[in-house]
This record gives C-alpha cells, sequence and structure tokens, in this order.
C-alpha cells in the first residue's frame, strides 16, 4: 500500500525583525492559506537555504526549528561571555538550564572552545593575576575558588607559578601591616595570633605568615597600646574577683591575664605594682 503524499508548505515571505537585524519571520503558505511559521537567525536561515518559494515538510520544518534553538542558545552564551571569561563548567551549567539537548550542548562547548573563546588556563591565568593585585588574596584562597569554578589542578598549578614568593611576602606584610594598626585592646602575643589567622584566612600560608611576623614592628607604639590593653583587663579582673581571699585572687587575676595573652613577666610585673598600691 502507497504511503499518502503530503502536502508540502511552501515559504510564501520572509520579513525582518523590526528590532534585530539578524533575525527573520517566516511564512508558510499549506492548503491555499499564508500564515506565520516561525522566527530564524540569519545562520539557520542561511544554513537551510530559506527563501521565497522554498518547499519543506514536516520533518525538515522540525530540523529548522531545533536548529534555531540551538542558534539561540549559542547567541545566548556568547551574551554570557560577554560580561566576563567563563571557565568550561561555568558554560557547561548555565548550557544545561537552555532548551537543547545534552549532544547539542556539547557541540556549542566544543565550538567556543575550538574559537578559543573558553579556555580554562587562560581563565587560571587572568583570575591569578585580577585577585593578586586587586584583592590582595593569597595563593591557597585563589586555588580554592579556581577549583570550585571547574578549574582542573594542572591549570591552577600552572597559573599559580607567576605568583612568586616575594610577591605573596609583599602583599602579607602590606595586608598584616595595615591590620596590625586595628587591634587595640590585645596583647602583643594575641595580636600576633590573630594576624596570622587573618593571613591564613586570606590564603597566605603559615610560613609566609610566619615570616611577615617576624618583620613586623611590635615595639614602641604597639608596646604603649599592650601596657594600656593588660592595665584594662587587669582591672577588669581585680573587680571580677574582689570576693577572693589575696592568695586565690591573685591566681585567678594570673590566669585571666595570661588566657588574653599576655606573657608573665608582664603580667607579675603589674601585679607587683598592683599589690604596692594596695598596701
Amino acid at each position: 500500500m502507497k504511503e499518502e503524499v503530503r502536502t508540502l508548505a511552501v515559504v510564501s515571505k520572509i520579513t525582518l525583525h523590526k528590532k534585530r537585524k539578524d533575525r527573520y519571520h517566516i511564512y508558510l503558505q499549506q492548503d491555499g492559506k499564508e500564515q506565520y511559521a516561525f522566527t530564524v537567525n540569519e545562520d539557520v536561515l542561511v544554513k537551510h537555504g530559506i527563501q521565497k518559494g522554498l518547499e519543506l515538510n514536516d520533518g525538515q520544518i522540525t530540523v529548522i526549528k531545533k536548529d534555531e534553538e540551538k542558534s539561540k542558545a549559542y547567541n545566548r552564551a556568547l551574551y554570557y561571555l560577554s560580561f566576563r571569561m567563563r571557565t568550561v563548567k561555568e558554560m557547561n551549567d548555565y548550557l544545561r538550564d537552555q532548551e537543547i539537548t545534552d549532544e547539542e550542548k556539547d557541540e556549542i562547548l566544543e565550538r567556543l572552545i575550538g574559537m578559543n573563546l573558553l579556555d580554562d588556563q587562560s581563565f587560571a591565568d587572568a583570575y591569578v593575576r585580577t585577585k593578586k593585585n586587586t584583592q590582595k588574596k593569597g595563593p591557597m584562597k585563589i586555588k580554592m575558588e579556581l577549583k570550585e569554578k571547574g578549574v582542573a589542578d594542572k591549570h591552577i598549578d600552572h597559573a599559580l607559578k607567576q605568583y612568586t614568593y616575594a610577591e605573596q611576602y609583599d602583599q602579607a606584610y602590606e595586608l598584616a601591616e595595615k591590620k596590625q594598626r586595628t587591634y587595640k585592646s590585645d596583647s602583643i602575643q594575641k595580636i600576633k595570633q590573630k594576624l596570622t589567622q587573618f593571613l591564613i584566612q586570606k590564603g597566605f600560608s603559615s610560613t609566609v605568615a610566619g615570616e611577615v611576623l617576624k618583620e613586623l614592628d611590635f615595639t614602641g607604639e604597639h608596646e604603649a597600646i599592650e601596657r594600656e590593653a593588660l592595665q584594662k583587663h587587669a582591672e577588669k579582673a581585680v573587680r571580677k574577683y574582689k570576693k577572693y581571699d589575696s592568695w586565690e585572687k591573685e591566681r585567678r587575676i594570673k590566669q585571666h591575664l595570661y588566657g588574653k595573652g599576655f606573657p608573665f613577666d608582664k603580667i607579675d610585673r603589674w601585679l607587683e605594682d598592683w599589690k604596692a598600691g594596695e598596701e
């Protein structure tokens, strides 16, 4: 038995989109009626040779519409790239939300990679330069962020080679010196602990943090600040433990001040002055 021959639709009119000069409205005539059928990008129009008088069957129209969805997804990907560089993972996640198949998604990714619009090594290189120069981040912090963006270790390690130890030290020293000025009521030991923690949180190694702390100046102004801090905490401890006898009070005051990071020799010196004033 012969298959029924379908009536072909004929392209009857092509009009230019009013706002987009690269998009075209396609009208088809079928069974004596003309009606709007779909809109395509210029690349799809050219690929399928769409022109007035072209005959199209249902299968061909389906293919054209699928190519149009893929074309729109590709153009959205280009728009997504226009704001900043992206990693392959970021683009893959973005395309996954588009109305295309996994096969079409992978095809777009390959196309972008082939045009060097997606390049994880270039992304990692640029990312390291930006983060170390503008945000003063340490290499460990940068590495963690790049891994979250899906960049492979080999690209990260290669990019971090540009971040020399000397640069890491200079960045960490600048950050620590500035941060140091914000600590007004701590012992020098406590300040050093806080600065070490601060630098590690910024992504610098404990080795770099240790070298920086060796060079920071904790004399002069900081010694005066520490004396004031010791006096403040000691007076608070005296009030807190006033109900105890002299021996127990002194023991508790010592314990309290040591827990605040003050060294024993300075605590003992303060206690001697305090007891002399009490007599």
